[in-house]
């Protein structure tokens, strides 16, 4: 991950995979608006402890939004277990 895991993030964008090309827009538009965004497809390197660096990038965010679309519903999805945890 780059450095920029020492500094802090205005936002850190959560999604299911299938919701990328949404999420990377909203991504960009957020960075238009001189936000700091973290999008793991910009930050995270193949073969880094990505649950090691998602740990330490949330502790220096301020926000954190969670994007459901198409991809984030159905069995086993992010978002059902999402729910599942909220009524327990």
């Amino acid at each position: 991950m780059v450095d920029r895991v020492l500094n802090q993030f205005d936002v850190f964008l959560s999604y299911h995979w299938r919701d990328h090309a949404y999420v990377e827009a909203l991504a960009r538009q957020l960075r238009e608006q001189n936000l700091t965004v973290f999008l793991d497809r910009w930050y995270l390197t193949p073969g880094q402890s990505w649950p090691k660096a998602l740990e330490a990038t949330l502790a220096n965010c301020r926000a954190i939004a969670v994007c459901l679309g198409k991809g984030s519903w159905g069995h086993g999805s992010s978002a059902s277990n999402i729910w599942c945890w909220s009524v327990r």
